[in-house]
């Protein structure tokens, strides 16, 4: 298979090195050939297409819930700050997790796991990273409210993930790109758009692949079947996590699990306080330090767009 390798080209992209956003690449992983060889040479189909077949993966679909509607009365600067800020949030994270960013399209994120380089766990990897990209969200969001407003706090994230097999390849030509087609992307985008905000939807599949990994208590079923086009009524499971492993905050503190003081300065690192709480009272905090990943080209105000 001449892929390159995903994993370097996502850290590529997360370093703003030259050679493009993983997937979206010019030239795509295809090795040795290049937009301007197809336009000069012509004919693609002398040469055998880059394709195979996966049989074992996850795909997953995250999508910002009120974004259009939060857009449209922004400027276009908050509109790539935020995005640039949670997608390269996301990048660092698929990194660290081994997950492949295929590509992001406005405000939708599609990943997967088991492609190109092939894994058994690749649901339970796949459901780690949709965890950890709920706590991004949250993270982003408060880290952001005073270079965007507080209106930002009504985004939330909308994640979908099925397991199965995909059809993975390079479709060359001009700005080629890495794809994925196939019965289980469809399944996938339908957990991503019958869901709800703030929350990850997973498929019987996915659920099946998680259960027999010994992750069946990470999973809480839909009450509720859900309709999704060409599918008819099925039935999916909401992924909780481990719920030891949650945070809860005193209620001066933040829903997210997360306290970010004020008076943090720029560039600095921030000190983020997590909590346990039995009932209703904090009773073992841990102190986080951690660098927010904002792009310092932008130096964005609210008051600057005549709000408070």
């Amino acid at each position: 298979r001449k892929f390159m390798n995903p994993l370097m080209k996502n850290r590529h992209a997360a370093r703003g090195e030259r050679g493009g956003g993983g997937a979206d690449s010019v030239e795509s992983g295809v090795e040795g050939t290049s937009d301007s060889d197809y336009a000069s040479n012509g004919d693609i189909s002398l040469s055998k297409p880059i394709a195979d077949v996966y049989e074992a993966t996850t795909v997953l679909f995250a999508d910002l819930a009120g974004f259009t509607a939060w857009c449209s009365e922004r400027p276009p600067e908050h509109v790539f700050l935020l995005l640039e800020t949670l997608y390269r949030e996301f990048d660092h994270v698929a990194i660290e997790m081994g997950i492949f960013k295929v590509e992001t399209i406005g405000d939708c994120y599609m990943a997967v796991c088991g492609v190109p380089d092939t894994r058994a766990d690749h649901a339970v990897a796949m459901a780690k990273f949709a965890l950890e990209m709920q706590r991004k969200m949250d993270f982003v969001r408060e880290s952001l409210t005073q270079r965007l407003g507080d209106e930002v706090m009504v985004l939330k994230l909308r994640v979908g993930f099925h397991s199965g097999p995909v059809t993975a390849g390079v479709i060359r030509g001009q700005r080629a790109r890495f794809q994925l087609f196939g019965d289980t992307v469809n399944t996938a985008s339908r957990m991503e758009s019958t869901g709800k905000p703030g929350r990850i939807q997973v498929s019987t599949a996915a659920a099946d692949e998680l259960t027999k990994a010994g992750f069946a208590s990470w999973l809480v079923a839909r009450e509720e079947t859900v309709e999704a086009k060409g599918k008819g009524r099925l039935h999916t499971f909401w992924l909780e996590g481990d719920r030891k492993d949650m945070r809860a905050l005193p209620r001066s503190f933040s829903q997210s699990g997360i306290f970010v003081p004020d008076d943090e300065d720029e560039g600095e690192p921030m000190h983020l306080q997590r909590c346990e709480r039995s009932d209703d009272t904090a009773t073992e905090c841990t102190t986080e330090v951690v660098m927010l990943d904002i792009p310092q080209e932008f130096d964005i105000h609210p008051s600057q767009y005549g709000e408070a």
